[in-house]
């Protein structure tokens, strides 16, 4: 961005400034809940200026640290560091021409020292990332270490002014680089702060961006397909799913929060300054929102990291120059799945996406209906809006992008007396396709189609079942639209409720009627307490009866779960992809492609009124006419699926 362009979005926004901070309110206390966590302590260096960011070199296992006072790189031996970068180096002066302007010259770019180092990440082949902090700081990259070798590559970022400094780095296995930046400038009114993501092919992204926005450092798993990151003033951690670039998770008001780590089994740490001056570790849990302690009362933490392999913590306190581990005695177990896997799922279950990988008893019995592929495709929004119905057979991502689906195979556990049921269900199979929708044709209304298994302990099975038309027609694959049923009637029928669950973790809420014919059937599946899901029957006799329902076990070599809910909800995924426009005066203004920053705030979110706490996110209009081509597809899943349903199930 200009200069000029700069200015006036600083114009524009001092004119409301005093608007948006009467706006602001206070926070409540931090709550701290107890840790179960027992964890040794050990001083591994000493005598560091200024300690900072840390890193470990996966290849060796070697731990090095960002000393931003001394302006240098040190690696931990033995509790020694040992310096590997210091003064001078060689910067590369292949520069690209963008990357200049009248602030930004080659003396700029290859001056051979460090301004402020505060972070560092090492990618897959030992090339370590340096993030340089303060006004005018750069983000540079050098080979793997070696003695002699100390030539370094600056990795420019479009729209970055001068007055913007790097203030952490993370590189995944893909090779992608992602970094926090913030303004610095001297007697700035205000801070812009960024979050970015470089891809190998030198496209960046900006994930978040917002003005008064001070970022954390960038924590990434070990695939690189969980982020997490936390805000200064806002207080808030966000993890975000990196392949389908969209948040899955958040936390509010972790007040005091500083930086954030991920360790192996998915736990996420962040560094706490307390209303006593004195520093912490937490915990954070999305799911249960829980925070709690693991170690407190240290001195200003400078950086946080974990190793890789034995998770152990490592923890700079900046102005003590020294580096703290601290080991887990009694880690946890999470099982079927580690932490970050269950945030996924739980927002995949929450806004209907389809699972990265499907339940294999779906995939069997959506193979034999003959509309998709056998190709699996991960769900990708833009293509289901693309495309179109037509091209039959589609993959399993088009699919379920067109196709709203809600199937589960799960395990059924009497709860009620056993004197009550002496033949108790066992195993419950149910599948909707478009719920709570209906197709009028030239003859009738066809509902939703809704298929539904019940499986006994003696071995008996009851199921759905059509009935026939007043001419005694059965249902048939082959059967033309205008001669569906007058009245068409499935036994038991279902239904999905949104938002219904029992309790306000509740995901889903199945019922199967039995239509005066027979059972009806009550299913209440939760979304995070699993423990909790329940199946309640009442029976042509009146009897009720109770069955714990276990929907989450493995199901196949990809341990997908046997709970799907897919296209119910559209949701706004997709990054922001820098060099397009500029980035803040398009904020600013509110002119060209909307944006979609957590902490983004247009000029007319600035007159009084609180700040958004959370993205928005679209919802799919149930009424929405369905296309000639939907019908059809419908159609044709009408009448095979319940042509096919009773020889195979699924």
């Amino acid at each position: 961005m200009s200069r000029s362009g700069h200015n006036r979005a600083k114009g524009w926004f001092v004119l409301v400034l005093f608007c948006w901070l009467s706006s602001l309110r206070l926070a409540d206390g931090l709550r701290l809940e107890p840790s179960k966590e027992i964890l040794s302590a050990e001083v591994v260096a000493v005598g560091l200026s200024g300690p900072a960011g840390l890193a470990i070199d996966q290849r060796t296992g070697l731990l090095y640290v960002a000393e931003r006072e001394a302006g240098r790189i040190s690696m931990i031996r033995d509790k020694a560091a040992i310096p590997v970068l210091t003064d001078p180096f060689q910067v590369n002066d292949d520069i690209p021409a963008w990357a200049f302007s009248v602030d930004r010259t080659v003396a700029f770019w290859t001056e051979p020292r460090f301004r402020a180092p505060v972070g560092l990440a090492f990618d897959h082949s030992g090339k370590i990332y340096v993030a340089e902090a303060g006004h005018g700081g750069r983000l540079l990259s050098f080979e793997p270490l070696s003695d002699g070798l100390k030539m370094a590559r600056a990795v420019p970022t479009p729209w970055i002014e001068t007055s913007y400094g790097y203030t952490s780095v993370a590189v995944d296995e893909k090779g992608r680089v992602y970094t926090t930046a913030q303004e610095s400038e001297s007697g700035a009114i205000l801070s812009f702060g960024s979050v970015l993501v470089r891809e190998p092919d030198g496209i960046w992204w900006m994930i978040d961006y917002g003005p008064f926005a001070e970022f954390s450092n960038v924590s990434l798993d070990s695939k690189g397909s969980m982020l997490v990151v936390g805000e200064f003033r806002g207080a808030d951690v966000g993890w975000y799913d990196t392949e389908r670039q969209v948040e899955v998770g958040s936390m509010r008001r972790v007040d005091g929060l500083r930086h954030t780590v991920l360790l192996p089994d998915g736990t996420t740490l962040v560094s706490l300054i307390r209303d006593d001056g004195t520093w912490s570790v937490v915990e954070v849990d999305p799911l249960s929102q829980n925070v709690s302690e693991w170690v407190g009362g240290l001195t200003e933490i400078g950086g946080l990291t974990a190793h890789p392999k034995t998770g152990d913590l490592y923890v700079s306190l900046l102005k003590e120059g020294r580096v703290m581990k601290f080991h887990r005695l009694n880690p946890q177990l999470v099982a079927d799945e580690d932490k970050l896997a269950m945030i996924t799922r739980a927002f995949e279950l929450e806004k209907a996406l389809p699972p990265k990988e499907w339940p294999d008893f779906f995939r069997q019995f959506i193979d034999k209906l003959g509309v998709i592929r056998t190709v699996d495709q991960r769900y990708l929004d833009d293509t289901a809006a693309k495309m179109s119905l037509a091209k039959v057979p589609l993959t399993i991502g088009e699919f379920s992008a067109v196709v709203p689906v809600i199937a589960a195979k799960v395990k059924a556990t009497l709860l009620s007396a056993p004197e009550l049921e002496p033949d108790p269900i066992e195993e419950v199979d149910f599948l909707l396709f478009y719920p709570n929708q209906s197709v009028l044709t030239q003859r009738t209304i066809a509902p939703s189609i809704s298929l539904f298994k019940a499986r006994h302990r003696s071995g008996k099975v009851v199921q759905t079942r059509f009935m026939p038309n007043k001419a005694g027609t059965s249902i048939d694959e082959n059967m033309t639209w205008d001669h569906m049923p007058e009245v068409l009637v499935s036994f038991p029928s279902g239904y999905y409720a949104p938002d219904t669950g029992l309790s306000e973790q509740g995901l889903v809420r199945v019922y199967f009627l039995g239509m005066g014919l027979g059972s009806d059937y009550w299913i209440d599946i939760q979304r995070i307490h699993k423990e909790k899901s329940r199946m309640r029957v009442e029976t042509m006799t009146g009897k009720k009866l109770e069955y714990k329902l276990e929907p989450f076990q493995s199901l196949g070599k990809d341990g997908s779960e046997s709970v799907l809910v897919a296209g119910i909800k559209a949701v706004d995924m997709g990054w922001f992809k820098v060099g397009e426009v500029p980035v803040l005066w398009n904020l600013i203004n509110g002119e060209g492609r909307p944006f979609k920053f957590k902490h983004g705030i247009k000029l007319a979110d600035m007159s009084g009124l609180s700040l958004p706490t959370e993205a928005s996110t679209a919802v799919a209009s149930a009424s929405r006419q369905m296309s000639n081509e939907e019908v059809g597809m419908y159609r044709r899943l009408v009448l095979r699926a319940t042509s096919r349903w009773s020889k195979s199930g699924f």
